[in-house]
């Protein structure tokens, strides 16, 4: 069996063999490549960054091996400016008109409106129902150990968390 001859890791000492090697079996002989303007970092020709670097190069082998940067050579030598925001002063009629839009998409609360009080310890029903998906009291759940001793709804209770503690349990019978 005849062995390869290995090449070079930095493609800039045998450029002429690093073509050859990607016409003979298309792709490169390392996975990485040296950059082309401070020659010591290398770049990754794998997954994403081989695509992006591909195309930029319009997949020319000798393009690939002599025009590809790293990305520090990338920010020192071709810095890109970056865009300021123009601030564009809003004049007196159009805040009024946003203002008065806000206003108008408010919902209205009736504050004489009579409220109905549900006693949730004496209404099991209610109980039942509003503890079916959420716990009432979750300060009192979570200030004693995640146990439901001290809850005063703790009877008609239905949530999924409600837990007693031991203690409660001798004590209750």
């Amino acid at each position: 069996m005849k062995k390869k001859k290995q090449l070079s890791i930095d493609q800039f000492e045998d450029i002429n063999n690093w073509i050859k090697y990607y016409e003979t079996y298309n792709k490169f002989p390392y996975d990485k490549i040296m950059c082309s303007k401070c020659k010591s970092i290398q770049i990754s020709l794998k997954g994403r960054g081989k695509k992006i670097i591909f195309d930029a190069c319009d997949s020319d082998p000798k393009r690939i091996l002599t025009e590809t940067v790293c990305k520090l050579c990338k920010e020192k030598f071709y810095p890109t400016e970056k865009k300021k925001k123009e601030y564009v002063p809003e004049t007196i009629e159009e805040r009024e008109r946003r203002i008065e839009e806000i206003r108008a998409n408010l919902p209205k609360i009736d504050l004489h409106k009579e409220r109905i009080v549900i006693d949730l310890v004496k209404n099991k029903e209610a109980c039942v129902e509003l503890t079916k998906s959420m716990c009432i009291r979750p300060d009192i759940y979570l200030n004693n150990d995640r146990t439901c001793d001290k809850c005063s709804i703790r009877k008609y209770c239905s949530c999924k968390s409600k837990k007693f503690s031991k203690f409660y349990e001798k004590t209750k019978k």
